[in-house]
């Protein structure tokens, strides 16, 4: 999926003047998973807050969580590991 890009810290990228525009599935996935449910105005019911799970040991809710709104996103072929040191790999496809 092409969309605008953000750069690292979330604000528009620029390239040669313009609005940065690209594959944008990496980008969507992180918001996905930085922003709380209810933050997102056009899907407030997504929304993963990984914030909130900075100091717990409870991954298995996460990974629930992040599983639930990849499928809730319209996503399929979800591939989805969460590991013990609070790393996250992610793959999936639009329908």
């Amino acid at each position: 999926m092409e969309d605008i890009l953000l750069d690292d810290d979330f604000d528009l990228k620029i390239e040669n003047g313009d609005i940065a525009i690209g594959s944008s599935l990496k980008q969507h996935d992180a918001l996905l998973l930085l922003c709380n449910t209810g933050e997102l105005r056009r899907t407030p019911y997504l929304g993963v807050g990984l914030i909130s799970y900075l100091n717990d040991d409870e991954l298995v809710g996460l990974r629930d969580k992040i599983q639930k709104n990849i499928e809730l996103d319209g996503r399929r072929g979800v591939h989805l590991q969460v590991y013990g040191n609070g790393k996250i790999q992610l793959e999936s496809a639009w329908q």
